[in-house]
Order: C-alpha cells, then sequence, then structure tokens
C-alpha cells in the first residue's frame, strides 16, 4: 500500500508545472491557439473530430465535422485552418464555423503554413499557395521533392519540406527545390522550421542546423534523451517545432525541450512522454500527447519573454514607395545585429535574400519590372512583412 502514494509523489513531482487542461476527448493529436480560444484535432478513434475550449483551457467540448479526425492546425490572426483526412476546412477566429477551404487541392494536405500574408499547403497532391482572399490553391508544384511529408515550414520566402527521404528548400514558393546531401539520410525528417539565418531539422539521428548564408550543417544534440546508442545514437520520433519570441520548443518521443536564444543546448520542460504537437496562446505553452490529454504550462515558467513576436508592426521604412530608380529600406533601432531581408515579386519569384548588417540599405530596382514586391525581413524573433510598388 505505501507503493502506491510514493509513485504518485513521484508523478506529480515530474509534472508539477504542467497542467492537465482536458482528456475528455481523446486521442488528440494536433493543437493549435489564438488568444483565449485553444482548437486540438483528434484521430480517426476519437469520440469527435476536434475538441475546443474557448476560456483558455478551462471547459472543452468537442465538434464533429464528418472528417474522420484532424490532422494539423494552425491560425493567423484572422483564421483557423485545418488539415484532415477529407480535406481542408478553414473557420474564422471570431466565430469558429468550419467551412472547406481546399478548392483546388489534390489528394490529402498534411501542413498550411501562413507567413506574410501567404498560405503554403503540402500533401500527397503535392504544394500549394495562394492568398486567404484567393478562391482556389495554386498547384506549385504538382510532386513533392521528398517523399511521405511529415513537415512544411514557411517564413514568407523560404519554404521547407521534411519528409521520409530528407529536406527539401525552395525560395520561389515550391516552383523549384533543393535537397540537403543524402549522406544526412540515416533517418527520415520529422519537423522542420527557419529562424532567421537558421534553418533547424528533426530526425531520429538527432536535430541538425544549417546556417542559409554559409551552408554549413551541423547536430545540435545537447541536451537531448537517447533512446537507443549501443551501436547508433538514437532520439526518437519528433513531432513539430514552435516558436515563442527567441525561444525555440520541439516535441518528440522524449518529450519537450526548449532552446533559448543561440546556446544551442536543449532544456527538459519536464513533459516527459511522446508529444505529437505544440503550440501557444501568448501566456501559455500547449502540448498533446494522445490518450494522454492535453497539457499545459505557463510560459513565464520557461521563457522571461512570453508574447508571441512572429509579426510585430514596427517602424520599418520603404522609401520611395512607389520606387522608380531606387529603393532604401531603413530598420528601426530595436534591430540589432544582421537582418535577414527577401523580396519576391508577385508571381513567386525570389529577386533578393541577403543578409544585412546596417541600419539601412539601398538597392537598384531601374531594371525590375513595374508592379507589386513583397519584403520580409527578419532580426533575431523580430519579422516583419510589407509591399512596395516599383513604377
Amino acid at each position: 500500500m505505501a507503493i502506491l502514494p510514493v509513485f504518485s509523489l513521484l508523478v506529480l513531482s515530474a509534472y508539477s508545472q504542467w497542467n492537465l487542461l482536458s482528456n475528455s476527448f481523446v486521442p488528440n493529436i494536433s493543437v493549435t491557439a489564438h488568444n483565449s480560444v485553444i482548437v486540438s484535432g483528434l484521430s480517426q478513434f476519437g469520440s469527435a473530430d476536434m475538441v475546443i475550449s474557448t476560456d483558455g483551457g478551462e471547459t472543452w467540448s468537442g465538434v464533429l465535422t464528418g472528417t474522420a479526425g484532424v490532422l494539423y492546425l494552425t491560425v493567423d490572426e484572422s483564421f483557423f485552418y485545418a488539415c484532415t483526412p477529407n480535406g481542408v476546412l478553414r473557420a474564422s477566429t471570431a466565430d469558429l464555423n468550419w467551412m472547406p477551404f481546399g478548392n483546388g487541392i489534390s489528394g490529402q494536405v498534411h501542413r498550411i503554413r501562413t507567413a506574410g500574408g501567404i498560405l503554403m499547403a503540402a500533401g500527397t497532391g503535392g504544394v500549394y499557395k495562394r492568398a486567404p482572399e484567393d478562391t482556389c490553391w495554386m498547384v506549385m508544384s504538382a510532386q513533392s521533392p521528398v517523399s511521405s511529408i511529415n513537415d512544411l515550414a514557411f517564413d514568407g520566402s523560404l519554404a521547407l519540406l521534411a519528409g521520409y527521404d530528407g529536406i527539401a528548400e525552395s525560395y520561389d514558393f515550391g516552383i523549384t527545390w533543393t535537397t540537403w546531401p543524402h549522406s544526412l539520410y540515416g533517418f527520415q525528417f520529422d519537423a522542420v522550421t527557419v529562424k532567421g539565418d537558421t534553418i533547424l531539422a528533426a530526425s531520429g539521428g538527432g536535430i541538425y542546423r544549417k546556417s542559409i548564408s554559409s551552408g554549413t550543417i551541423s547536430l545540435v544534440n545537447s541536451g537531448l534523451k537517447t533512446l537507443w546508442s549501443p551501436y547508433f545514437t538514437y532520439y526518437g520520433h519528433f513531432s513539430q517545432f514552435h516558436r515563442v519570441g527567441n525561444t525555440l520548443f520541439v516535441g518528440g518521443e522524449t518529450g519537450v525541450y526548449k532552446l533559448t536564444g543561440l546556446n544551442w543546448h536543449w532544456e527538459d520542460t519536464g513533459l516527459t512522454g511522446y508529444t505529437d504537437a505544440l503550440c501557444d496562446n501568448g501566456s501559455m505553452l500547449i502540448a498533446v500527447q494522445g490518450y494522454q490529454g492535453i497539457w499545459g504550462r505557463q510560459l513565464g515558467q520557461l521563457i522571461v519573454h512570453t508574447g508571441k513576436d512572429t509579426s510585430i508592426p514596427v517602424a520599418l521604412s520603404l522609401y520611395p514607395n512607389p520606387a522608380r530608380n531606387r529603393l532604401t529600406i531603413r530598420f528601426p533601432a530595436s534591430f540589432s545585429g544582421p537582418t535577414v531581408i527577401t523580396i519576391t515579386a508577385l508571381n513567386g519569384q525570389q529577386l533578393l535574400r541577403q543578409t544585412l548588417q546596417d541600419e539601412a540599405f539601398s538597392m537598384d530596382v531601374s531594371d525590375w519590372l513595374p508592379g507589386i514586391y513583397f519584403l520580409m525581413a527578419t532580426n533575431g524573433s523580430k519579422t516583419f512583412s510589407g509591399k512596395f510598388v516599383r513604377e
């Protein structure tokens, strides 16, 4: 009889800073949040297709959409997006009214990402792009450059795919791709993300980082738990990266880890067991663990600055706008250190990607065709997207 209380104390100690938000609707395999609304997708074996809380995780209700579960969820300031076995759904963040949103897509979509006012999707039918106000998706590449897509990352100009046989990069919204060296393909890649000049990709062999400017690739496994090591080191499967400000989280087979700044050491957050997906609502990190339910931990316990910092309306200047001969880009004082800028045309062609150190940058646009161009600047945890006109 004395063993049970001791075991319970050990479990409570291990999860002392994580709170179980819900296990009424399981298994949970995807999650996203917007302010006080948290949406978690269930697998096809669940009693509902998704479970929703509108009060920050206090109460929950199951929703049946007829989609046999929800594989992946994401959100921007206006809409939730859901990838399901039976197509793509979208719901306004204001009313949560789910409607079909897959016009133009062939096959099943595994991931949707949104950045800079552009949506990208990847699945069995290839890679797609659209704006939220468009009437249908546009096919960018009919076949994926990697098989069995596990993840898609997109920062407004650079798109990344993680799959069974590697990582692929595209700077023109999926029209052309380059892949990582085959020597890295000992394990499938499960998750990928981009942060400024750095790409991080997770596989059973560990987490790789690639410097975009130099092209160098190295392993960053410090702090990760191993599942097998006598003949080779195996870290298990990873599910998803999630970034909050300057802190990067990753979830997977051995729990949830955080990477703060550029110290390249993963810290255990205390939530063990397989984590299927991660998100945050500005104040709490949220993790789902299949039949173990939905968990939350206050961001104030994990990082110093807890506000989302993915699209900050800073005073970045583009002038003259419209531009005829030269365009000047001036960064605010809060942009310190290197800033990565990308400029793309309306058709998706990338015209410039450059890492800048100075406060202002001037460029010749006299040979560019008249039209609208999109700019994205990333500096640490700060991202700005805007547009200008070449007249």
